[in-house]
């Protein structure tokens, strides 16, 4: 069959009206690229106001990286005030596009339960998603999923899995978490050679936890050669980084003059600043500093404080030095009835000298 004249030039405009969408098209992701990378530039500059603005005008043109990166603004209240909720729609309208970051974060929404309904299922989906693309934190996150079986079946060897996976690309929690799994030997054969390896990697990149837990290597000599000096100098970044463990540990090695020139006065403000953190180990090392009167003047009453704030969270130790407190009245009205509660909690977490005491306290 022949075309005639008029088919021909309804095909060809039809051709050209496909190129003009087409060019639009183009010329709209440009435009939309270019606002993007402004915004980055505004971000990293710390001008979130306009930030926000470039990443706005590109997620609204579907941009999915301006979209994800909207998404941070709303969540962490840069450059517009803090919304949880908007921060979950432009996240998920990122996702939806099969933007990993997007994936990543709004499975942090669901994991958290910010701006939505908390749902750990949910939360492994969209980490799932991720980790499938390659996305490092993805990896990471479903890894902490697996390990924890949380919207998974409890798998430390699936976890070991995606913690190298985000190792590997140098993801430095992932490589902390894989040290961590080294180190315990879950989900693979302790090594502490390994453990060492890893958590270096990680402290070399700044990462607060793996600072202090290869201080903790060096502490206890363990993978490489008993260290103090070494130990107090990763203590020391972790803790200079707001690290409440790091913070604790620094505490320690002061009190018993390990790696530093002994000073409980030094000691009392590492513990303070991690206590504050509401880190049971620095709570339960803050009232034992109380009660000895060391580095502060001697007080039960703010002894029997943070050795509460410990026991509270289930420090075993916290536990086991407030029966005390209760068992000899010190801070507190006596009353062997707390002072078997607080025991008996502690016994059960292994602590001996708890089980010692309950033993005391029956024959009475």
């Amino acid at each position: 069959m022949k075309i005639t004249s008029i088919q021909t030039s309804r095909w060809m405009n039809i051709r050209k009206l496909n190129l003009l969408f087409a060019t639009i098209i183009m010329l709209s992701s440009a435009f939309a690229w270019a606002d993007t990378e402004r915004g980055r530039q505004y971000n990293d500059q710390g001008k979130y106001d306009l930030a926000f603005k470039e990443f706005y005008e590109s997620a609204v043109m579907n941009d999915a990286v301006a979209q994800h990166l909207l998404g941070d603004m709303y969540r962490n209240g840069r450059g517009v005030a803090q919304d949880d909720l908007q921060a979950v729609v432009w996240y998920r309208k990122a996702a939806d596009q099969g933007n990993a970051d997007g994936q990543n974060d709004l499975g942090y929404m669901y994991a958290f339960g910010r701006g939505v309904t908390q749902d750990d299922l949910q939360a492994v989906v969209w980490y799932r998603k991720a980790a499938d693309q390659s996305n490092a934190d993805g990896q990471n996150n479903l890894g902490y999923m697996y390990r924890n079986g949380k919207g998974v079946a409890q798998d430390d060897v699936q976890a070991v899995g995606w913690y190298r996976k985000a190792a590997d690309q140098g993801n430095a929690t992932g490589q902390d978490n894989l040290g961590y799994m080294y180190r315990s030997g879950k989900g693979v054969a302790r090594d502490d050679l390994q453990a060492v390896v890893w958590f270096r990697k990680a402290a070399d990149q700044g990462n607060a936890d793996g600072q202090n837990n290869l201080g903790g290597m060096y502490a206890s000599g363990k993978g490489v050669a008993q260290d103090d000096v070494q130990a107090v100098g990763w203590f020391r970044k972790a803790a200079d980084q707001g690290n409440a463990d790091g913070q604790n540990n620094l505490g320690y090695m002061y009190e018993l003059g390990k790696g530093v020139v002994q000073d409980d006065l030094q000691a009392v403000v590492w513990f303070r600043r991690a206590a504050d953190q509401e880190n049971a180990n620095g709570q339960n090392s803050l009232g034992y500093m109380y009660e000895s009167g060391k580095g502060v003047a001697q007080d039960d009453v703010q002894a029997v404080v943070w050795y509460r704030k410990a026991a509270d969270q289930g420090d075993a130790y916290g536990q086991n030095h407030l029966g005390g407190m209760y068992e000899y009245g010190k801070g507190v009205v006596k009353n062997l009835d707390e002072a078997k509660k607080w025991y008996r909690k502690a016994a059960d977490q292994g602590i001996q000298p708890a089980v010692d005491a309950l033993k005391r306290l029956e024959l009475h």
